[in-house]
């Protein structure tokens, strides 16, 4: 499924966030600098994936773009999966 222009719009959005919380994570010490890196490199593929049109969006499945970047990002790097990375998205 292709994303509406709307739900195209909320990534750049959602990216930074979810940045600034992993750091935090990590600032903290409840994420390795590790799975910091493993985040931040997941979303990187997840934008040029959403700016490129290649990101598969689940509209039955997936509640909204924030549970279809978290499904992805846990696709990325085994690093991403869990509650670390929901930690991260759930803004």
């Amino acid at each position: 499924m292709r994303p509406s222009v709307s739900t195209s719009a909320c990534s750049p959005r959602t990216s930074p966030g979810s940045r600034a919380h992993a750091r935090m994570l990590v600032a903290r010490g409840i994420l390795s600098s590790e799975d910091g890196g493993a985040i931040d490199a997941g979303l990187d593929t997840i934008s040029r994936e959403i700016e490129s049109g290649d990101f598969t969006f689940s509209s039955a499945a997936l509640e909204d773009i924030h549970m279809n970047i978290e499904v992805r990002l846990a696709g990325t790097d085994r690093r991403c999966g869990g509650t670390a990375a929901h930690g991260t998205l759930a803004q």
